[in-house]
This record gives C-alpha cells, sequence and structure tokens, in this order.
C-alpha cells in the first residue's frame, strides 16, 4: 500500500494550481497573431481565448464521472499533457488559424481535467481550517501563475509571437509531482446507505456554481476592459495596462494566500464580502484619473476572487462521499469558466443600460451588479443563518 505524505501532495496540487488560468498567457501574442495573419478578423483571433473555456466546461463536469472509473492521478497527468504539449505543438505548427484553434482546444481539455481534479485531490486528502486555506492558496497561485504566464508570455512574443507558447512548459513541475507523489489508488468513497449518486445535485451546490458562474461574469470585466478604460481616461498606454493587469492577478495571490484567516474571521459573509470587493474596486478604478491609485484599486477589485471562489469550492466539498464531492467541485469550476465565457456578454447588457459601448459603462455595470449581489447574498446568509438556528 503506497504510503500518503500530505505534504508532497500539498505542493503537487499548489504547482498544478499555477496553470489553472492558462488561458490568460496566450494574451500578450494576440496583436502579433492578428499581424500574422492579416486575412482573419479580430473576433476570430480573439476566438483563440475563447475556445478553452468551452472545453473546460465539458471536461471539468466529465472529469468527476470519467474519475469513477480512471485514475485521478493518472486523468490530471493526461490533463497537464495536454497543456504542455498544446504549447509544443503550436511552438512547431502553427501555419495557419485552424490549428491555433486545435491547439487552443487542447489547452482547454487540459485546463478542464486538471483545474476541478486539483481541487478534488484537495477535498479528498485534508479538512477543516486546513482545507479551507488550501483551497484559498489554489486560487492564488492559480492568479500567481496567470502572472507569470502573462509576463513571460510577453517577453517571448517579442522574439516571435509563436514562442509565447512556451508559457505552457509550466505544467511539467505539477505533473512530474503528480506522478510522482499523487497515490495510485483514488480515496476510497465510504459506502452508501441512502443510494444516492455520485452526481445527485443537491439546491446548495447550484447555489455555489450559479455563484462562481455569477462572480467570473463581473470579475473578467477587468482584464477585459482595463487597457480601453485606460485609453478613455488618456492616463497611460500599453505599458500602464501591463502593470494593471499584473497586480489585478496579484490581488488574487496575495489574499488566496490568506483565505483561511479570513473565512474564519468572516465565516458566513465571506461570499457577500468578496461581492462587495469587487464593486469598491471597480468604482476606484473608475474613479481613478492617474496611475498610482488606478493600480491600486485594481489590487483590491483582483483580490476578491479569492473571497468567491476558495469558499465556493470548500463549501461543496463538504460532502464526505468523495465521487459526489468531485461532481459538485467539477460544476462550480463548470459555472466558473461558464461565466468567463458570458462575460463579453455584459457589453450588451452595459450597452442598455448606460446607452454606450465604452469601457467606463462596463465597469459601472459590474459595480452596480456586484453592489446589488452583495446587498443580495447578506440577506440570504442571514436568513440561512437565522433558519438553522431556529431549527436547533
Amino acid at each position: 500500500m503506497q504510503r500518503i505524505n500530505t505534504g508532497k501532495i500539498k505542493l503537487t496540487i499548489l504547482l498544478l494550481s499555477l496553470v489553472q488560468m492558462a488561458t490568460t498567457g496566450l494574451s500578450p501574442m494576440l496583436s502579433s497573431v492578428s499581424e500574422a495573419f492579416p486575412d482573419v478578423s479580430t473576433s476570430s483571433i480573439q476566438f483563440l481565448m475563447t475556445i478553452p473555456g468551452i472545453f473546460v466546461v465539458i471536461f471539468a463536469l466529465l472529469s468527476a464521472w470519467i474519475s469513477r472509473h480512471i485514475r485521478k492521478r493518472t486523468l490530471i497527468s493526461i490533463g497537464a499533457c495536454f497543456i504542455f504539449l498544446s504549447g509544443i505543438l503550436a511552438f512547431f505548427l502553427h501555419g495557419n488559424i485552424m490549428l491555433l484553434r486545435l491547439w487552443s482546444a487542447a489547452l482547454g481539455v487540459g485546463m478542464g481535467l486538471v483545474s476541478a481534479l486539483t481541487n478534488s485531490l484537495a477535498a479528498d486528502y485534508f479538512e477543516g481550517n486546513e482545507k479551507a486555506g488550501l483551497m484559498g492558496q489554489i486560487t492564488g497561485m492559480g492568479n500567481a501563475g496567470g502572472m507569470i504566464m502573462s509576463i513571460v508570455g510577453g517577453i517571448l512574443a517579442t522574439v516571435a509571437w509563436h514562442y509565447n507558447y512556451l508559457v505552457f512548459l509550466l505544467a511539467l513541475p505539477g505533473l512530474f509531482c503528480c506522478i510522482l507523489f499523487v497515490p495510485k489508488e483514488n480515496k476510497q468513497a465510504p459506502v452508501n446507505t441512502d443510494g444516492a449518486s455520485a452526481s445527485k445535485l443537491s439546491s446548495n451546490t447550484i447555489s455555489f456554481a450559479v455563484t462562481a458562474c455569477i462572480f467570473l461574469f463581473c470579475y473578467n470585466v477587468g482584464p477585459a476592459n482595463l487597457s480601453m478604460l485606460i485609453a478613455e481616461k488618456e492616463i497611460g498606454g500599453s505599458a500602464l495596462t501591463g502593470v494593471a493587469a499584473a497586480v489585478y492577478l496579484l490581488g488574487g495571490a496575495l489574499l488566496g494566500l490568506m483565505f483561511g484567516k479570513l473565512d474564519s474571521l468572516l465565516k458566513i459573509y465571506t461570499l457577500p464580502a468578496g461581492f462587495l470587493l469587487l464593486a469598491v474596486g471597480f468604482l476606484g478604478i473608475l474613479a481613478s484619473n492617474s496611475a498610482a491609485p488606478l493600480i491600486l484599486f485594481c489590487l483590491i477589485g483582483g483580490a476578491a476572487i479569492s473571497m468567491i471562489m476558495p469558499q465556493c469550492m470548500n463549501q461543496v466539498s463538504q460532502n464526505p462521499n468523495p465521487p459526489q464531492a468531485a461532481f459538485a467541485i467539477a460544476l462550480v469550476m463548470a459555472g466558473s469558466n461558464l461565466g468567463t465565457f458570458l462575460t463579453p456578454f455584459l457589453s450588451k447588457i452595459s450597452a442598455a443600460v448606460t446607452d454606450s459601448e465604452n469601457a467606463a459603462g462596463k465597469f459601472r455595470t459590474s459595480a452596480v451588479l456586484g453592489i446589488a449581489l452583495f446587498v443580495v447574498y447578506v440577506i440570504l446568509v442571514t436568513w440561512k443563518k437565522r433558519k438553522n438556528n431556529a431549527e436547533i
């Protein structure tokens, strides 16, 4: 029987988490790809970053079912291979846009398997405050990985745009640790006496999946529109945009390290606090007329993800039946990526509400949604707390 070393499993989980936001590694090269393929529309070029999200949703959901028949270690290894191979193959084979779309699809498959099952491993081998803290660290490491890939990808793209794809080699450390340290067999589920299916949905699971979807729908307005907002305000150029985007991710990375303590302090109000933090960040970004306050509020708004996502993951992972917990985690992961995929549709909502298609209107609309959701979630969690107290 393989001896379980939870320290090495935690290291593996954190290294794998670095590629949870792998699509951000594509952003530095998009303008160069557009120049390389002048006959291809801008929307088709941007679709290279959208395609992975579709496959993440599909394979995050499939991962829970597949892991009942195939070892999680094997599936995570396959996912990590898809990620780094999508980079290697794209580096050598990039002659037309269809090939690039194929590699984006492969990237999405890998991200779907790795992201969902990495969180599932955390639920399998850790409990209580340690698990809550690890969920925050997973989100933080995902943001840190996004920063690394954006910065390194930008540097590599100055050599030639296809060198940008080499950032996906970041999947290799996690892959090697997964093969070396993760137990061969999945953690066994306890005997199921109520006949519950591994894919059984509870209202609790659905609510957290919807929360993740709504939050990412609003959250991604930041990185998607920072460059346009900075141009509208005339306070900087591409250099400031790069710094602001990196700081936005840095906020999530830093707060992720502190999630365990924050969750213990805020308890049921962690979720509404996350929506409020996002709204404050976006309103501050809108009010900023110089670089310094803009960067500060990017840090604040970006930090919100490390309050919402770890809480959603931690709550749905409470199920003592590992297959059911794996499915719940996969559903939340799918919900978050669906929200990311739907973010461009906020432009239409913003245009209808503000009668303008500028970036400021998108930030304003998202901030108002954040405040509204803060109020709604405060009411909901307070009502739920009183209901539970009344039943005791």
